[in-house]
This record gives structure tokens, sequence and C-alpha cells, in this order.
């Protein structure tokens, strides 16, 4: 990089420091006499880099909370992480008829059948708070919702109890009130649900929600080379990431449960009730 013609004057042992070290001199200061550039100017600058001179804006209170609770999901929590690749194109079919019947979401069948698969793993249904653990009969699943803020969790409250129609009217419901701001009905959540494929994503890890057990990141549906009756073939596919907390949840019980997530989604037909 050539040195600038608007910089100062400088010494020939600071010109050749600044060819080898390709900083432009208009952001150097001389600290020799009348303000000359020297060796010692051009050592400071690399040893420092010049700061971008960007817009600055303070944290909002939401992005605060989010910053301190998901430092302390990561610092305090043992993450692991199972990632499952499904042959989707059952839950295709099974998305486009319940469409038809009523409003959904292919989110919505993802969350009952997750719903459903936490109701018989008792794992999947704990919080850990102050070093209890604490089961709730209940599979609880919290919705993560974005905002232009951030992201904020709204709760599905015994989401495993509802039917389809009925949990996507109640999501619906609470995604309303969470960009809204309003306050949710009080409901402690064990399993979480993130959804990016809208955006494309075709798989991503998620961040624990604490003091939640587990989160559930879905990928975007997408066409795929599948094999069907032993012959490849293009389908669908969706691409699953669990992500555990390893003091409530070991890797056998994990995989047991996409297992079982897995088995719902494969069949959603037998198992979702409308």
């Amino acid at each position: 990089m050539s040195t600038s013609t608007m910089a100062g004057p400088m010494t020939p042992r600071a010109r050749r420091a600044l060819r080898a070290a390709g900083i432009d001199a208009v952001t150097l200061r001389g600290s020799g006499p009348n303000g000359r550039i020297v060796a010692a100017d051009v050592a400071a600058a690399v040893k420092t880099p010049a700061r971008t001179h960007g817009r600055t804006r303070p944290l909002s209170a939401m992005r605060r909370t989010i910053a301190r609770r998901l430092l302390q999901s990561k610092q305090t929590i043992p993450h692991f992480y199972i990632r499952q690749t499904i042959d989707a194109g059952a839950l295709a079919e099974f998305y486009i008829t319940c469409k038809a019947l009523f409003p959904c979401s292919l989110n919505d069948i993802i969350v009952q059948a997750s719903a459903m698969a936490a109701s018989e793993f008792a794992d999947f249904r704990c919080r850990l708070e102050d070093d209890v653990l604490v089961e709730l009969p209940d599979a609880n699943i919290g919705l993560a919702v974005g905002l232009d803020e951030g992201v904020v969790v709204a709760p599905i409250a015994k989401a495993d109890q509802l039917g389809l129609r009925a949990l996507a009217l109640e999501t619906r419901r609470v995604v309303a009130l969470a960009r809204e701001r309003r306050p949710q009905t009080a409901c402690p959540t064990v399993f979480s649900v993130s959804n990016l494929g809208m955006f494309g994503a075709d798989e991503f890890s998620a961040i624990i929600n604490p003091p939640e057990a587990a989160i559930l990141a879905v990928g975007a549906l997408r066409d795929a080379a599948v094999v069907q009756s032993g012959k490849l073939a293009v389908g669908k596919a969706l691409t699953l990431t669990l992500s555990c907390d390893h003091r409530i949840i070991d890797g056998k019980g994990a995989a047991q449960f996409l297992a079982r997530l897995q088995a719902i989604l494969l069949r959603p037909a037998e198992f979702i009730r409308h």
C-alpha cells in the first residue's frame, strides 16, 4: 500500500516501516519534532490498530437480558448436540392436507410432535432450578419468536394434550402477544423449538433457554435425494438438531427422544390428531 500524500513529514525509517506494515499514514499522529512521524509511531500503530469509527448505540433492555441469559446458558450449561436429517415426504404431504382444512404451519406440526415425544420422556419435561430437578407433568413447549429487538420465548401450555387445530390457534395467540410485547400467562416451559427453516437455513444449533432441559433447532424443508424402495429419488428432507443439558439428559436418552420424534414425523397421519 502506498503512503498517503496527505501524510505529514516522516523519517525515512518510518516511511520504510509504513510500507512494510501497509498502514495509511493519514491515520498516524507524529510524535517527533514538529509532528514528524517516526518509526516508533508506526510500531505503535501496528501494535494497536485504528478503531473503526462506526455509529454507536446502547444495548436495549431486551438485548441486555438476552445477552445475560445466553451468556449464562453457554457458561453454565454443558451443551451437547444430536443432529438427524429425516425423509420429510410424508410430513410435507400431511402439512398440505392439514393446511387445506384449517390454518396451520409446518412448525405447528413439529411443535406438537415434540410435545408428544416429551410426554414420553421424563427428562425432557424437567427444569433445573437451584440445583433441584423439577419434573413437570405436562409438556409445556416454548416457541422462539423473533422480534426486531431480539428473541423471546412464547409458552404453549400442555402442548401434548392439544390437537393440531387447537395448537395452531394457541400458537398464533401467544406469538401475537409476544410481538405486541404483552404479558403472557405464567407457564414454566420445559423444552423449546426454534425454527429458522422459514428463513432458508438448512440447519443450525440453538442455545438452551435456562432452566429448560433442551431445545430443538428446525431447518428448512428442502428438496433432497432420498432412498425409496431401495432406489434414489427426489424427495423432501428436514434436518433437526437437538441441544441438550448434559446435567439433565444423557446421550442415550437424547438419542431415544430424537428417534421417537423422527418416528412421529415420518408417519404424522398415524400419530397427530387434528
